[in-house]
């Protein structure tokens, strides 16, 4: 939540002249609210599992496109295996700068600093093994942070340009 995903990827679709498929946009449309709203509503784990169905669905998809997922997909196997099958690139950023991005009226879920340090620090080895490419966008512009994606993916190498 925070980190860029949409932004970057639209970027990044842009520039590949591919579509952007973005979970929040798809379990907007697929529910009639928000991932917030429907983590209120009808619990965490319900959202995750709506947020593992959209990306399987999503990465079935027989069109070229840029996945934008719920980070929540790399807790299960079936997400794990799925975003192995692909070209993935982890956006990362701090826990500060992430809160620092957050709009009090935005979709996104409610949560602590402390909660959302241990959500990344839970989820990073999964992360780390199931991507191709690390970008930190707490440390680069959306255009830098494109750019590398594009450039990694154009290449085929894994690299990790955290500095």
């Amino acid at each position: 939540m925070a980190v860029g995903k949409t932004s970057i990827g639209r970027i990044v679709a842009d520039r590949l002249s591919r579509p952007l498929l973005d979970s929040d946009a798809w379990i907007e449309a697929r529910l009639g609210m928000n991932g917030g709203e429907f983590a209120d509503t009808r619990g965490l784990d319900g959202l995750h599992e709506q947020e593992l169905s959209v990306f399987v669905e999503m990465a079935a998809s027989p069109d070229p496109s840029v996945i934008a997922p719920a980070e929540s997909v790399v807790d299960t196997e079936v997400g794990r295996s799925t975003l192995m099958d692909l070209f993935t690139v982890w956006l990362s950023a701090d826990a500060a700068t992430l809160l620092a991005r957050r709009d009090p009226n935005d979709h996104r879920r409610r949560m602590s600093p402390r909660e959302l340090e241990l959500r990344s620090e839970s989820r990073a080895a999964h992360l780390s093994a199931c991507s191709q490419l690390v970008v930190r966008t707490d440390r680069r512009s959306e255009a830098q942070a494109a750019d590398d994606i594009i450039e990694a993916f154009n290449t085929g190498q894994r690299h990790d340009p955290r500095a």
